[in-house]
């Protein structure tokens, strides 16, 4: 009997942690379709619009990779060894440690897009004044950097925010937070692209950054409030 006890705790343990895994991986595969998107609107555009978009693209991640690349890892092992051990697996305390690192982060974000948008113009005309990309294009090339960078802060926030969605194993809203926003992304894509082109993607991936922002701000806080009202009704 105590075999079998055992087992079966054991089993729903692997069944839990399974599910939390399996959301994750399909939330990663939905957010990197959004990319996929954007690629595939382009090329509903004028001829260039794809290689635009993807020189933009690869311009405004050198930036976001350089600030964030070594923060996720030390972070989530950070939060996480404090939530369990330190906190007690104190979810008000884990809130407020993550939104005064989002109030530090963003402002690094907000500093790092003023100081961007000064310098990028010239370093793309430096990048792109020799070789094989058309002249005419690089305006164009500039107008949908700025826009890319615009969302930069929450960008970076959003990546942060996704930790202690982790932590607290509340993947199932990480795969819900993606769904939303590859849903309005397209729809913003869409809207976009008619006046604005190839910008407008630019514009799009900003706005859906920010929404982003907000929808996972509204989530652990109201992680929060549904852990305090189990507590007070138990």
């Amino acid at each position: 009997l105590y075999k079998i006890t055992l087992f079966g705790k054991l089993g729903n343990s692997f069944d839990g942690a399974s599910r939390v895994f399996t959301y994750q991986v399909v939330a990663s595969l939905i957010f990197n379709i959004n990319a996929f998107v954007d690629r595939s609107m382009a090329s509903w555009l004028e001829p260039g619009s794809i290689s635009i978009l993807h020189y933009a693209e690869r311009i405004y991640f050198i930036p976001l990779t350089f600030l964030i690349s070594g923060a996720v890892p030390v972070l989530l092992s950070s939060w996480g060894l404090t939530y369990y051990s330190i906190l007690k697996e104190n979810g008000a305390m884990l809130r407020e440690k993550v939104f005064k690192t989002i109030k530090v982060v963003f402002v690094i974000g907000i500093v790092t897009t003023l100081i961007l948008l000064i310098v990028s113009g010239p370093i793309i005309n430096i990048l792109f004044s020799v070789g094989e990309f058309p002249q005419s294009s690089i305006p164009i090339l500039k107008s949908t950097y700025y826009y890319f960078i615009l969302g930069l802060a929450p960008h970076i926030a959003n990546t942060i925010m996704g930790i202690p969605l982790i932590i607290l194993k509340k993947t199932s809203s990480i795969l819900l937070l993606s769904i939303i926003v590859l849903v309005t992304h397209v729809i913003l894509n869409y809207l976009l692209i008619q006046n604005m082109g190839v910008v407008g993607i630019g514009l799009s991936i900003s706005i859906t950054n920010l929404f982003q922002f907000l929808v996972m701000v509204a989530m652990i806080m109201r992680s929060e409030e549904r852990r305090v009202g189990k507590e007070c009704r138990s």
